[in-house]
């Protein structure tokens, strides 16, 4: 049986108040957070809470899918960790590895694991990643709001509580509902693969936040199992990468389309005209300058619709059959209104506008569709109280 599950992280600022989580279902999934720490450590934590929660629940054994949005994670993880331990946790260039007590945590982790990375992109309606992302934004949002979390160890050689030295931004405590207690169940193995047991009942954060501000609850002295630590880091400003990838998130997909589609007509244009003037031939300048902006046009479309890299060959394949498709129509119209006396730019210029929503739909709904991920049962990640 493969278990798939989501983690991701959230900063408000970087750093910032930040929060982790890694979602299943929504009746399976954890979050946490600290007042200040980085969406790195965020998306890191994410994962490693996750496999220490399905360790926990006797799933150690089975294989497990994670989807992630961070190529950071993804690639530390399955293409850099390696190099790192060899040379002692250092990287290429001689320096420290960043972030490497959790990464460390992980290479231990994962240790006789089968576990598996998808990519997917963030922030356009993958579920599971959009279900994780909520929930880790929800989190760093309620570090944020919560009163100062009482001091801790904050990474290695870090002081303890209490103690000079100690992180300035301290971790946060997972707050427990009132209820949630008396709500727990013993962890139950699944007897058949679609057995399905119940797990505890975790509230929302916002009602979490209400009864702690109506009941004067205070987070416990001692840390949860769903803790995490990090180390308290300087304050930065937003980098122009960090400004452009949220100006993209508010332009629609649509226009980003029509820039790349432009991209493509503009050279797809000029190389009929060219091709036109070289051959003689209306059909092989179509065809030939349809080739290369066709591939022009699918390697602009992969990123701009979030197709991950497991997807290559079925969104090529995809691809190849709408544009075959285009083109066809393409040099159908092209042909009937030259012969019908318009001049070769115009009939060009009429017969793609028209094409333009064609294969704009077929694409977003066709090509580029992630396919829906179906519910897997699987034991209820809970701990017994």
């Amino acid at each position: 049986m493969t278990l798939t599950a989501a983690a991701d992280g959230s900063s408000l600022g970087n750093p910032g108040p930040a929060g982790w989580a890694w979602y299943v279902d929504d009746d399976c999934w954890a979050a946490g957070g600290w007042e200040s720490s980085t969406n790195n450590r965020g998306e890191l934590t994410a994962v490693l809470e996750l496999l220490r929660a399905t360790e926990a629940a006797g799933l150690a054994g089975e294989e497990l899918l994670i989807q992630c949005d961070s190529q950071y994670v993804i690639n530390s993880l399955t293409k850099w960790r390696h190099g790192w331990k060899k040379r002692g946790w250092r990287k290429a260039d001689g320096k420290p590895v960043l972030n490497s007590d959790l990464v460390k945590d992980l290479d231990a982790a994962l240790a006789g694991r089968t576990v598996r990375f998808e990519w997917v992109r963030g922030h356009v309606g993958h579920p599971m990643n959009e279900a994780a992302d909520s929930r880790a934004r929800g989190a760093a949002t309620a570090s944020s709001r919560a009163a100062r979390c009482p001091q801790g160890r904050a990474g290695p050689g870090a002081a303890g509580p209490g103690e000079p030295g100690g992180a300035a931004g301290a971790e946060c405590d997972v707050v427990e509902h009132p209820r949630c207690a008396a709500d727990r169940r013993p962890v139950l193995k699944a007897e058949e693969p679609d057995a399905v047991s119940a797990g505890p009942r975790r509230p929302p954060l916002t009602e979490t936040a209400q009864v702690r501000q109506t009941r004067g609850i205070r987070p416990p002295a001692r840390l949860t199992a769903m803790t995490t630590t990090s180390p308290a880091l300087p304050a930065s400003r937003p980098t122009i990468l960090n400004r452009l990838a949220g100006l993209r998130r508010r332009i629609p997909t649509v226009v980003l389309f029509a820039a790349v589609s432009f991209t493509g007509w503009s050279v797809d244009y000029a190389l009929v005209l060219i091709l036109n003037s070289l051959t003689d031939s209306v059909l092989y300048a179509v065809v030939g300058a349809r080739i290369v902006s066709c591939t022009l046009g699918f390697l602009l479309n992969r990123r701009l619709f979030g197709a991950g890299p497991e997807n290559y060959w079925r969104s090529a394949g995809g691809y190849a059959a709408v544009q075959g498709g285009v083109a066809a129509t393409s040099y159908a119209g092209i042909a009937v209104l030259t012969g019908a006396g318009a001049p070769l730019w115009l009939a060009k210029v009429l017969v793609d506008s028209t094409l333009f929503i064609v294969n704009y739909l077929a694409q977003s709904r066709l090509v580029y569709r992630v396919p829906a991920q179906q519910p897997v049962p699987v034991p209820a990640l809970a701990t017994a109280a």
